[in-house]
């Protein structure tokens, strides 16, 4: 794919990559330079009240939960009481 670089050093780019990608207008990228090449690095912007979702603990908590999700390690309540009370005991 071939693009032309603009005025004030803008390139637009082919509808191909950016369907490919699932890119849209307003995201953000890093740019860099690595030797002769240009490399466009999405940037994902978490909120800061949910980066604690992203930290090693919190991944190695949700593994572990989607795995006895997955293997039926979980109760069912019949209703909010008997869950409340579970837990309290």
């Amino acid at each position: 794919m071939k693009v032309q670089l603009r005025s004030r050093r803008q390139i637009t780019l082919p509808e191909e990559a950016v369907s490919e990608l699932g890119i849209s207008e307003g995201d953000e990228f890093i740019v860099k330079v690595e030797g002769d090449s240009l490399r466009l690095l999405p940037v994902v912007t978490i909120p800061r009240d949910e980066a604690y979702l992203f930290t090693p603990e919190w991944q190695r908590v949700l593994q572990t939960v989607e795995k006895e999700l997955r293997e039926g390690e979980y109760e069912t309540f019949a209703n909010v009481d008997d869950l409340l009370k579970d837990l309290n005991d």
